[in-house]
């Protein structure tokens, strides 16, 4: 009579390898949707990695990834990965983290054990896995906020134009009388204070001399490595609205900072520019995915408008001093 042997699972966080990097893309593919900051980041670190550099390096200079494994063999008698985490020099972290790791609670002990040699300073991701990565982070106190997970999948696509044919409210009339183009750094300036109203309002942050010249720094970046749509009414020039991606992943591009100044708003610029900026993703066939706070019923109500369904929740978790 054949017995069944129980295998013992070795649970082990190992920082990331080059031989390592084509066995993560699965995992990310997996749930991308949820991290694709995440995602990017990833990119941005196999782009370098092509460059040429020792193969012992393994160091983004921002940071580290760290692969979850468990060392029980699979059938091509491999180690399986069950999640990847980063963690950048500053101690933020960021997560794709499957729900199959999420079901195991040896991994909470395993986390554990790991991030309390680490000096987290922010979680930042989808809620259940931001959850248990709260909880491995023994003594630490964390400020946390909660915002709705949205997406847009939709990939049908008119065969050779990679323009969407269902699933966009385009209104004719709307594009009469608007003009919506895609923005670079030539359009810092006209773009600054669009950026500055919505840091203030929508992440409540003071305008100082130090923050301007932060938001000057990073929309800069923002302009030249994602993409950034705005829109003017009319022969003004005048921007009244602003939409773009903060990052880019394999399968999907997330949108953020999106503001419309306050005398064009209820007049259907919004919905119009975010329509024009998820037919651009889409045409690249990626879906498209952002997050908005649990209490901006409008903004919902808009994105719902264009496209978006409710999918879970993203969370962030900020460490109190």
């Amino acid at each position: 009579m054949d017995k069944t042997r129980t295998e013992k699972v070795s649970r082990t966080i190992i920082r990331i390898g080059r031989i390592k990097l084509q066995e993560c893309i699965p995992v990310i593919l997996s749930c991308e949707w949820k991290c694709v900051p995440f995602s990017s980041q990833f990119l941005q670190y196999i782009k370098k990695d092509a460059q040429n550099k020792p193969k012992t390096d393994t160091n983004t200079n921002n940071g580290d990834f760290f692969i979850l494994q468990e060392e029980k063999q699979d059938i091509n008698g491999k180690p399986e990965i069950r999640g990847i985490i980063f963690i950048s020099r500053y101690g933020n972290l960021i997560h794709c983290i499957p729900d199959l790791c999420l079901k195991d609670r040896e991994w909470k002990r395993v986390l554990t054990l790991f991030l309390r040699q680490k000096e987290i300073f922010s979680i930042s991701g989808e809620e259940t896995a931001n959850i248990l990565l709260e909880k491995s982070c023994p003594g630490m106190f964390f400020k946390r906020k909660k915002y709705i997970f949205m997406k847009n999948d939709f990939h049908i696509h008119q065969p050779g134009t990679g323009i969407s044919q269902e699933g966009h409210r385009d209104s004719k009339q709307q594009k009469d009388i608007m003009n919506v183009f895609e923005c670079g750094v030539k359009d810092l300036q006209a773009l600054m204070p669009l950026q500055e109203n919505y840091e203030r309002e929508e992440m409540n942050q003071k305008i100082t001399e130090k923050t301007r010249k932060k938001t000057l720094l990073k929309l800069r970046y923002t302009l030249k490595n994602q993409i950034v749509l705005a829109c003017t009414s009319g022969d003004s020039g005048t921007i009244l609205a602003k939409a773009g991606t903060n990052a880019k992943g394999l399968n999907w591009c997330q949108i953020g900072g999106v503001y419309t100044r306050p005398e064009a708003r209820n007049k259907g610029v919004a919905e119009f520019l975010i329509n024009e900026l998820v037919k651009k993703i889409h045409s690249e066939n990626k879906g498209v995915v952002l997050f908005v706070r649990l209490k901006n019923k409008a903004a919902i109500k808009l994105y719902k408008k264009t496209g978006f369904t409710e999918c879970g929740f993203f969370r962030t978790a900020v460490r109190l001093f």
